[in-house]
């Protein structure tokens, strides 16, 4: 029991400990354009009708602070709710490393990130201009406020945006150590649940061979955190789940992003239905991958 749980402790500590670099710099960023770009929130407007390209482009690099980073964007109203899927569907976390590692399937990691990526554009236009197209994205000069429910500026921030360097950094420091405690608690659990229920338990759950498959392993997805991915991948390689389904698991993953929106956000109605899009965008594209596939044979 012990060593069960040093082994969720040491792997809770590690992941958060890697994600905080990237926490820090997003909201020390945020701190920066509150202080010295008064004007940054119509800028921001106009850069956010590339948001979905960028943000699909940007998402398919292995690393899972990007969907973090976007999390506190979203939060801060500087990025819409079409890029921050976009980001969520293109990121893959450990699946590319792992693929990259096994040379008979290196066609298979190209078509997963041509793949994600067209899921990722082409769901995250259409959620931004359908689903979320009465959002709006403030980005105030004096506030972390968000038009769709972000938390309120702490008390410890109400000097911050006098400008000094030291006075955002500590903001930015309150910020991403409160985002740090949270992460801890919530990976740890998440964990913990995974480690009793079992990898083989989950892996059993999917239905082999069925054009539903995907809709299950997109279900999957959603558990937070990189183990997930490399579950997948790793179904993937041994048969257990098809081409279409790891590319819908995968897409649906978001490493630890979602735990960040649930932090940032105060309308959980709101985050919700950011991660019902998202698993629906996954789980849909998967299907017609594995029906196309199907179709071809292949």
């Amino acid at each position: 029991m012990l060593e069960f749980i040093e082994h969720v402790l040491k792997y809770s500590f590690e992941h958060t400990l890697e994600i905080i670099p990237f926490i820090l710099f997003v909201y020390f960023i945020l701190e920066l354009f509150h202080a010295k770009l008064p004007n940054l929130q119509n800028k921001l407007k106009n850069a956010d009708k590339m948001g979905p390209l960028a943000g699909a482009i940007i998402g398919c690099i292995p690393q899972c602070g990007f969907s973090v980073a976007a999390s506190s964007l979203y939060g801060a109203g500087a990025i819409g709710a079409g890029t921050l899927i976009a980001v969520y569907l293109s990121t893959s976390d450990e699946a590319i490393p792992i693929l990259l590692a096994h040379r008979d399937f290196l066609p298979y990691m190209i078509a997963l990130i041509v793949c994600k990526i067209v899921i990722a554009v082409f769901f995250g236009y259409l959620l931004k201009y359908t689903v979320f197209k009465n959002e709006r994205t403030v980005f105030e000069t004096n506030t972390h406020l968000h038009s769709e429910g972000h938390d309120d500026h702490c008390s410890s921030c109400s000097h911050s945006h006098s400008g000094t360097f030291l006075s955002m950094l500590k903001c930015a420091v309150v910020h991403t150590l409160k985002t740090a405690v949270y992460l801890f608690i919530s990976i740890a659990v998440i964990d913990a649940a995974v480690e009793l229920i079992g990898e083989s338990n989950l892996s059993s759950l999917l239905l082999k061979g069925s054009i539903f498959q995907p809709a299950l392993a997109a279900v999957i997805g959603l558990i937070p955190g990189c183990s997930t991915s490399i579950l997948l991948t790793e179904l993937f390689i041994s048969s257990n789940i098809s081409f279409a389904s790891a590319v819908a698991g995968l897409s649906s993953g978001a490493g630890f992003g979602f735990l960040v929106l649930f932090r940032e956000l105060k309308d959980k109605l709101t985050a919700f239905k950011i991660l019902l899009c998202v698993y629906l965008s996954a789980a849909v594209g998967g299907i017609i991958i594995q029906i196309i596939s199907m179709i071809l044979g292949i």
